[in-house]
C-alpha cells in the first residue's frame, strides 16, 4: 500500500498538484465535499515530510506548505544541536508555494537549518516558527516574502519539569502562545511521552509573547490534567485550550477568561490526542478541530491492530459536535499511521494538512517515511 500511494506522491508532484483516488484519503466527509488532496511530499527535491503545516498569504492570495525532510539519518549543520524531539525534522524545514487554486508551479526553498520537532503559525503578515533543543526554546520571526528570520529569541526552561518537544505555538488575542508538556512529578528531567504515563495527564508551561518577541508573562497551566501537543482559539473573551487528557486520553477544551483564569473543561471526543489545528468560523460561529483518531481501545490503551487517522471535528459555539469528517481511513489492512494535522479556512474552503507514515505490521516499528499531505474540502 505504501509503495503505491509513493509512487502516485512522486509521479504526480513532478507534473505539479493533483489529487488522490480514496486510496489514501476518505471521501465519505457527510455535508463537507472533499476536493482533492494533493501531495505535496515526496518530489525531486524532498524525500520526507513530517509537521506538515498548511498556511495562507492573504496579500499574495497563495499558500505555503512547511514541512521537515530530506532525511532524518544525516545530520545537519549549523543549528544542528538545536533540536528536540524525534527524527521527523530531518535535516532541515522547508517551504513549498501553492497558488490560489492550490497548484503547485515550483516555488520552494529552506527555511530553517536542522530538524527536530516544530509547531508554526502565520500571524499578521509573519511566520513564527517554534523550535526546541539543549539551550531550550527558539522562537523566529520569518518574513515569507525573503523567508529570512528578521527576528529571533532564544527561551530558558526549567529542564527538570520542562519538555521542549511537540511544542505549541498560537496566535490568539494579538499574541503568540508559547507551550510544551510541564510535568511537576518528574525526575531528572523526565518529561518526554516516551518515559512519562501515556495514561496520565500533566500539565503545560505557557509564555506569552508580542509579535515582536517580547516576552510578556509566563505561567503553568495545571487545572485539569492534559498534554502537549494542542491548539488554541480565542472567542469572545474566552481561551479555548484544546488538547488531550492524556497521550492515550480523550480530545478535551480548556477555557480560561481573558486574564488566563480557569472555567471549565469539556470533553469532546473520545480516544483523541494531538489536536494541533483549530480555527473558529465567525459567520457560522463553529470551532473547527483537526486531531488524531487513536481508534479502537483494549483496556486504556489502543487496540495494537489499530490505526491513526485524521479527524476534522465541527462543532457549535458551545462545543457541541455538529460533526466528525474522516479525513484519513486506514485501518488493519494499511500499514500507515497519519499524524500532527492542523487546519486552516479561507474563502469556504477548509485545508487540512498532516503526514502519514510506514508501519511494520507485525512489530508496528516505525518507518521514519514521513510524508506531507494537504486535504482540501468545501464548506
Amino acid at each position: 500500500m505504501i509503495k503505491k500511494i509513493l509512487a502516485l506522491a512522486s509521479l504526480v508532484l513532478l507534473g505539479g498538484c493533483s489529487s488522490t483516488e480514496p486510496l489514501t484519503v476518505s471521501t465519505d466527509t457527510g455535508s463537507l465535499e472533499w476536493v482533492k488532496t494533493v501531495l505535496v511530499t515526496p518530489d525531486e527535491n524532498y524525500s520526507l515530510g513530517a509537521f506538515c503545516r498548511v498556511n495562507y498569504r492573504p496579500e499574495q492570495e497563495d499558500f505555503f506548505v512547511s514541512f521537515g525532510g530530506v532525511s532524518p539519518y544525516v545530520p545537519a549543520v549549523g543549528d544542528a544541536e538545536f533540536r528536540a524531539g524525534g527524527k521527523e525534522g530531518g535535516n532541515a524545514y522547508y517551504y513549498k508555494v501553492f497558488n490560489s487554486d492550490f497548484e503547485y508551479e515550483g516555488e520552494n526553498g529552506q527555511l530553517v537549518e536542522g530538524g527536530g520537532d516544530i509547531a508554526s503559525v502565520f500571524a499578521e503578515g509573519y511566520y513564527f516558527f517554534l523550535t526546541g533543543g539543549p539551550q531550550g526554546l527558539r522562537l523566529r520571526k520569518i518574513d515569507p516574502g525573503t523567508w529570512e528570520a528578521v527576528a529571533s529569541v532564544d527561551i530558558a526552561v526549567d529542564w527538570a519539569h520542562e519538555a521542549t518537544n511537540d511544542q505549541m505555538l498560537a496566535y490568539a488575542n494579538g499574541q503568540l502562545v508559547v507551550s510544551a508538556l510541564y510535568n511537576a512529578e518528574a525526575s531528572e528531567g523526565i518529561t518526554d511521552q516516551k518515559n512519562t504515563d501515556p495514561t496520565k495527564g500533566y500539565g503545560t508551561h505557557n509564555r506569552i509573547f508580542t509579535t515582536d518577541l517580547e516576552q510578556i508573562d509566563y505561567f503553568i497551566l495545571d487545572d485539569t490534567p492534559h498534554i502537549n501537543g494542542s491548539s488554541l482559539v480565542f472567542v469572545d473573551g474566552i481561551y479555548n485550550y484544546i488538547t488531550s487528557s492524556a497521550f492515550f486520553g480523550d480530545v478535551i477544551v480548556m477555557q480560561y477568561d481573558e486574564d488566563w483564569n480557569y472555567l471549565d473543561v469539556k470533553t469532546i471526543e473520545p480516544h483523541g490526542q494531538w489536536s494541533q489545528g483549530a480555527v473558529y468560523d465567525p459567520g457560522t460561529e463553529r470551532f473547527y478541530v483537526s486531531y488524531i483518531d487513536l481508534g479502537e481501545f483494549q483496556g486504556d490503551k489502543p487496540s495494537p491492530d489499530s490505526r491513526t487517522n485524521i479527524i476534522l471535528g465541527i462543532f457549535d459555539k458551545n462545543w457541541n459536535l455538529i460533526e466528525n469528517v474522516p479525513v484519513t481511513d486506514y485501518d488493519d489492512t494499511n500499514s500507515i499511521y497519519a499524524g500532527r494535522p492542523s487546519v486552516i479556512l479561507v474563502d469556504e474552503k477548509a485545508y487540512v494538512s498532516y503526514d502519514i507514515e510506514n508501519i511494520d505490521p507485525v512489530t508496528h516499528e516505525e518507518g521514519f517515511d514521513w510524508q506531507c499531505e494537504v486535504s482540501e474540502y468545501a464548506l
